[in-house]
């Protein structure tokens, strides 16, 4: 074993906890109210963007309870008719 290297102590980095995106998401919404309408836009675009990522992420996925299906026209729920 190298000096000055412990191993009793863990990677720092193992310890932290993850970081929830949608955290980020609510404090952006929050400090919209201080902000002027131009400084808005950059904030609107990071929860944009955000929003997009988590979505994108569940992509393929079903909720639970449900099965996959390709039977269902786009952007109508079963049974909708035509």
């Amino acid at each position: 074993m190298s000096e000055g290297v412990s191993m009793s102590s863990p990677d720092p980095r193992a310890e932290r906890t993850p970081v929830d995106p949608f955290e980020a998401i609510d404090a952006d919404v929050l400090a919209l109210d201080g902000l002027d309408p131009v400084d808005q836009v950059a904030v609107f675009g990071r929860i944009h963007a955000a929003l997009t990522a988590a979505l994108a992420a569940t992509a393929g996925s079903t909720p639970a309870g449900s099965t996959p299906s390709g039977s269902a026209a786009a952007g109508r729920p079963h049974g909708s008719g035509r």
